[in-house]
């Protein structure tokens, strides 16, 4: 009986890293999607009111949601994405550290090669991107 008692609590304090894991995963795919695709607008669904942006040839600073959408949608214009794959991300490790992590190479349409990291944090019920990084990568 207590096995079974045992086992019951490890699942139930298992449950909530389970439902953020399979919640980030779904949520990290959907960005990469939106980054494959070059799609700014989609990105913008998840950033924060205010979002550091580093971004190639560009000032790096925090900017607003709608400045952030229109300089990453321009730098999308100026480099069309070939791919794009995630290469790494941190989970929080418990629910009171609601930031997230995620590193990524994309790789664009003239060959050039840049790493993407990007900075969630979770506000309200949802996360949303506080850090947009682009550098170049010159393996």
């Amino acid at each position: 009986m207590n096995r079974i008692y045992m086992i019951m609590v490890c699942g139930v304090m298992l449950l909530p890293n389970l439902a953020w894991g399979q919640f980030s995963k779904r949520l990290l795919e959907e960005i990469a999607g939106y980054i494959h695709k070059g799609d700014a607008a989609g990105i913008s669904k998840y950033l924060d009111a205010s979002v550091y942006l580093l971004l190639p040839d560009d000032v790096s600073e925090n900017f607003s949601k709608d400045l952030s959408k229109i300089k990453i949608n321009d730098f999308f214009r100026a480099n069309p994405v070939s791919s794009f794959t995630l290469t790494n991300h941190k989970e929080p490790i418990k629910d009171d550290q609601p930031i997230h992590y995620a590193l990524g190479k994309l790789i664009t349409t003239d060959g050039v090669h840049y790493k993407v990291h990007m900075k969630l944090k979770k506000a309200n019920q949802s996360y949303q991107l506080q850090e947009f990084a682009v550098t170049e990568d010159t393996l």
